[in-house]
């Protein structure tokens, strides 16, 4: 009985160790494609600018308004506020908020933004990184009028999945920096 079972042991063997051939798998990347961004122009007493029509713009008082975005599920909010207090006030307060990411952050890298011709200022602050933000930005005229805004998405960070999305976004969120107009 023992011989029989080692012989029917060795028979299932023999045919089941066949060479299979294992193949690489191909290089996957993303398929991501963004529409083209199409202007829209917003004024009202204090700015104007043009922003993607992609995004929805949304104000949600006198100070604050944001852009949502639908198909990225991503939400960039805004505050204007004015520089009674001064403009290093502000500044202090938007160093805080960007230092509130540096825990999850990889890597904050500012760019600094200059228009001679609006007279604007401000910076924008890419988060790389796990972080809640992946871009907090400022703009003024460093007289009257100071916006800040930050970029969140609905999910849970995972720079690697969102990093097409949140560079989508900061192109439009460079183009609304260039195109603000302080009346």
């Amino acid at each position: 009985m023992l011989k029989r079972l080692v012989v029917l042991v060795l028979i299932v063997l023999g045919f089941s160790c066949k060479e299979v051939e294992v193949y690489p798998k191909p290089e996957a990347k993303l398929a991501l494609e963004y529409p083209t961004p199409i202007a829209h122009q917003y004024k009202n007493d204090r700015f104007e600018f043009s922003y993607n029509e992609e995004a929805l713009l949304m104000p949600t008082s006198k100070q604050s308004f944001s852009f949502y975005y639908p198909k990225l599920k991503a939400s960039v909010f805004m505050y204007y506020l004015d520089l009674s207090e001064g403009i290093e006030k502000r500044l202090y307060d938007l160093e805080q908020k960007v230092a509130d990411h540096q825990k999850m952050a990889s890597e904050i890298i500012m760019h600094p933004f200059v228009n001679p011709e609006s007279k604007s200022r401000g910076a924008l602050y890419e988060i790389k990184g796990n972080a809640a933000s992946q871009a907090q930005f400022y703009i003024s005229d460093n007289k009257d009028h100071f916006i800040h805004g930050a970029l969140y998405f609905k999910t849970k960070p995972n720079y690697d999945s969102i990093l097409p999305a949140a560079n989508y976004v900061m192109e439009d969120l460079k183009d609304f920096m260039e195109s603000i107009r302080w009346n």
